[in-house]
C-alpha cells in the first residue's frame, strides 16, 4: 500500500476539490446560457464536462507541476518570462479542454455543428481564463501568506485579538554573516533561498505555520490544542538536517560550503490579532515572541544545535531516540527569573 506523506493528500485534496469546483462552474454557467445554446446540447452537461477538464488540467499543472520541481526552475526566470509562460500553458490547456468537449457533445448529439460549438468558443475560453485568473490569484496569496492564515483572514477569526497558546520556533543559518560576506549579496541571497526551499517540506508536514522571514531567520508556529503532545515539530527537525547532510555535496559544488542552522523553541500564550489598514496582517505579541528571540542568542552562546526552554519541553513530545540534555537555568533579558533550558544534539540522532 502507497504511503502518502500530508504534503502529498493535501496536494491531491486540493485538485479535487479544484476538479468538483470548475465541474459546478461549468454547470452553472451552461444554465445560465440555455435559452441561447438549445435545450438538447445542455442535456448532455457540455459544461460540466468541460469544467472537469479545464479544472483537472489547470489545477494539475498549477498544484503537481508548478508547485514542484518546473516550479523551482520557473520562479528563478524574471518575472515576464514566467508570467508569459505561465499563462500560455494555461491558455493551451483551457482551449484543448474546451475543443475536445466540444467534440464530444457532438458526438453525444450526433450533431458535429452542435449549438454548442466553436460558436462560442470565444466566449466560453474568456470565461474559463477569468474564473481561472482568480484562482491563480487565491493560490498566489495562499502562497505568499499561508493557507490557514488566509483562511483566517477571510473569516475574520482574528479581526478581535484572540488569546491562544502557541509554540514558536526560530530557525536561523549558522555563520551567516561571514558567509554573506564571502559569497555576496546575490549569491547568498541564492543560498538562503535553496536553503528555505530544502527544510520547507518538512515544516509543512509538521502542520507548522511560517510566521515570517527575518533576514536569515525563520520563524515558525503552531497552534496548540488541549493535547499538547506532538512529536511533529522536534521530528521536522530531524529531518530537516537530514536532508540538509543528504544535499551537502551539491551545496558544497555550488556555494563552497555546507548549510547548518540552530534552533531554538518556546511557547506560551499569546495574543493574535489582525494589525494593519490599507495593508493588513496577522501578529503575534506577547512575551513568548521576545523571549524566543533572546534565547537565540543563547542558543549560540552555548554552541548547541537545538535549544528548548522548560515550556517547549513539556508543549511537545519527543519521538523515540531521541533524549534532550539540560543546560541548566539562565538569566534572559526581559525575564525576572532565570530560565531552564534543555538542549537537542541533531548530529546524533539524523
Amino acid at each position: 500500500m502507497i504511503k502518502l506523506t500530508e504534503k502529498q493528500k493535501n496536494k491531491i485534496i486540493t485538485w479535487i476539490v479544484s476538479i468538483v469546483i470548475g465541474a459546478l462552474i461549468g454547470r452553472f454557467y451552461t444554465e445560465m446560457t440555455s435559452s441561447a445554446r438549445g435545450a438538447a446540447e445542455i442535456a448532455h452537461y457540455p459544461g460540466v464536462r468541460a469544467g472537469l477538464l479545464i479544472a483537472g488540467l489547470s489545477a494539475g499543472l498549477e498544484i503537481f507541476l508548478i508547485a514542484g520541481p518546473l516550479g523551482r526552475w520557473l520562479f528563478k526566470r524574471p518575472f515576464y518570462q514566467t508570467l508569459f509562460f505561465r499563462l500560455l500553458a494555461h491558455w493551451v490547456l483551457i482551449t484543448g479542454g474546451l475543443l475536445f468537449g466540444y467534440q464530444m457533445t457532438g458526438w453525444l448529439t450526433g450533431n458535429s455543428e452542435s449549438g454548442y460549438g466553436t460558436r462560442w468558443f470565444l466566449s466560453d475560453t474568456l470565461i474559463a481564463f477569468s474564473v481561472l485568473a482568480f484562482a491563480l490569484f487565491f493560490i498566489q496569496m495562499r502562497t505568499l501568506i499561508g493557507g490557514r492564515m488566509l483562511i483566517n483572514l477571510l473569516t475574520g477569526r482574528y479581526h478581535r485579538p484572540v488569546e491562544e497558546e502557541r509554540l514558536f520556533l526560530l530557525i536561523d543559518v549558522v555563520g551567516s554573516t561571514a558567509l554573506a560576506k564571502r559569497l555576496g549579496d546575490k549569491a547568498f541571497y541564492s543560498f538562503l533561498s535553496d536553503f528555505i526551499a530544502d527544510i520547507d517540506p518538512f515544516i509543512f508536514e509538521s502542520k507548522g505555520e511560517i510566521y515570517s522571514y527575518v533576514g536569515d531567520a525563520v520563524i515558525v508556529t503552531w497552534p496548540l490544542q488541549q493535547n499538547q503532545s506532538n512529536s511533529r515539530v522536534v521530528k521536522a527537525l530531524v529531518l530537516c538536517q537530514a536532508r540538509l547532510k543528504k544535499r551537502s555535496a551539491w551545496y558544497l559544488k555550488r556555494y563552497q560550503t555546507t548549510p547548518k542552522f540552530r534552533a531554538v523553541l518556546h511557547g506560551g500564550k499569546v495574543f493574535t490579532g489582525e494589525y494593519g489598514g490599507y495593508r493588513r496582517q496577522i501578529t503575534y505579541l506577547g512575551e513568548v515572541l521576545n523571549t524566543t528571540a533572546r534565547l537565540e542568542t543563547l542558543c549560540k552562546n552555548l554552541n548547541v544545535d537545538v535549544l528548548l526552554s522548560d515550556a517547549a519541553t513539556k508543549m511537545v513530545t519527543l519521538p523515540d531516540g531521541i533524549t534532550l540534555s539540560e543546560k541548566g537555568e539562565h538569566l534572559v533579558k526581559g525575564l525576572e527569573e532565570p530560565l531552564k533550558v534543555f538542549s537537542l544534539d541533531l548530529d546524533q540522532v539524523a
